[in-house]
């Protein structure tokens, strides 16, 4: 499976960033979080979700 993840520079304002389903990146962000928690022995990952990355990017 390819994503498309374009250059920021080439972005238009109502153009999305990464071309994947809200379902993908749910999935992405449990196993992210997942493997975060248990990488780091820290709890509070599980607490990781699609609104953190939101606020990197506004």
């Amino acid at each position: 499976m390819r994503y498309l993840v374009k250059s920021a520079t080439r972005l238009r304002a109502d153009e999305p960033l990464i071309d994947v389903s809200t379902k993908s990146l749910r999935d992405w962000i449990s196993e992210a979080r997942e493997e975060l928690a248990a990488d780091l022995e820290d709890d509070q990952w599980h607490d990781l979700g699609m609104h953190d990355l939101r606020r990197t990017r506004a």
